[in-house]
């Protein structure tokens, strides 16, 4: 939950400024909702202030049987609306939190979103995401 803090702030700047010209799409995963969700009420006030412009998807890895993580948010019902802000877009990519699995799960899923949604194979898919960080448009910060 606390890699969601610089966003926060981010989000919270464009809000204060009424700037909602470019699409915010963010996803925010942790454990449990009633425990680890710091910002909640700031992700449903953004999502009003922004008419849609702003959008925070979320994922509680604990709340129900099977674990839904970020990177299967991406991978499902936001896999092309993920595509369409990357390739029509030119979204930038920021991946923030735990260094253990996550990065690398999150490389996976847009991969895979790029894959499915853009009709790549894998390896052209992995090509893209490589080229996306040498245009300075995939970033990740993790410890």
């Amino acid at each position: 939950g606390t890699g969601a803090a610089p966003f926060r702030s981010f989000i919270l700047e464009r809000c204060s400024r009424r700037n909602f010209d470019d699409k915010i799409l963010m996803f925010f995963g942790c454990r449990r909702k009633a425990e680890d969700n710091l910002y909640e009420t700031d992700w449903e006030n953004v999502e009003k202030w922004s008419q849609g412009n702003i959008k925070v998807v979320t994922a509680f890895s604990r709340e129900q049987e099977n674990k839904v993580y970020v990177q299967d948010k991406i991978r499902g019902d936001s896999s092309k609306e993920v595509w369409d802000l990357i390739s029509r877009c030119e979204a930038k990519i920021f991946v923030a939190g735990s260094s253990e699995d996550m990065p690398a799960r999150v490389r996976e899923a847009i991969r895979d979103v790029c894959a499915k949604e853009g009709g790549m194979d894998k390896e052209s898919a992995t090509r893209y995401i490589t080229e996306l960080e040498a245009k300075k448009r995939y970033f990740v910060e993790a410890w």
